[in-house]
């Protein structure tokens, strides 16, 4: 009995080390990384992820998404609207 408490009390106290926050798989190979949440937005996953962790300019993908439709919007009728203006030079 009076082992069983001390080895319940031991237990106890060494949990306090173990209390930091644990992380899943997912969580650590995703962390940093903006995720394409929509089937036709990989390229814009990837350019808000460049600008968020390397540019330090946070954007989420939708954002980016709506930029690259603004400048195919406000692209010259010459080219068609095929031409699209980096997304960058768009928020200065």
């Amino acid at each position: 009995m009076i082992l069983t408490a001390i080895g319940v009390l031991l237990l106890c106290a060494n949990t306090s080390v173990l209390a930091a926050p644990i992380q899943s798989l997912r969580e650590i190979r995703y962390q940093g990384i903006v995720l394409q949440r929509f089937e036709t937005s990989c390229g814009a996953a990837a350019i808000a992820t460049v600008l968020s962790y390397a540019f330090h300019d946070v954007v989420t993908e939708w954002g980016v998404e709506l930029g690259k439709r603004l400048a195919d919007a406000l692209a010259p009728a010459v080219t068609g609207g095929v031409r699209r203006p980096e997304y960058s030079h768009l928020t200065g």
